[in-house]
């Protein structure tokens, strides 16, 4: 699951980052445990990585639309899978 990191301990705090975590497990979001979302006075955090740029937009485009959130900021990494493994040669 998400980690909530407690930079703001009010309610609304809680309630925002609960909203957004919701929001998310809501569209199936695989990667979610790898997302931390810090909430202060209407700033979320969002820090982690997920495995391609659409989990990332969707982390972006829910946290958006969250009442009480009025800037959002970005640190969210893409990591795409290992493809090492390939095990097809050339000639």
């Amino acid at each position: 699951m998400v980690s909530m990191t407690t930079q703001s301990t009010d309610d609304a705090g809680w309630d925002v980052k609960r909203r957004i975590t919701n929001l998310l497990c809501q569209r199936g979001m695989r990667t979610l445990r790898r997302v931390d979302i810090e909430f202060e006075r209407g700033t979320v955090t969002l820090r982690g990585t997920v495995g391609s740029y659409y989990e990332r937009q969707l982390c972006l485009a829910c946290s958006q639309h969250v009442p009480g959130v009025y800037k959002l900021v970005d640190e969210i990494k893409v990591e795409w899978p290992d493809n090492s493994t390939d095990t097809t040669a050339t000639a």
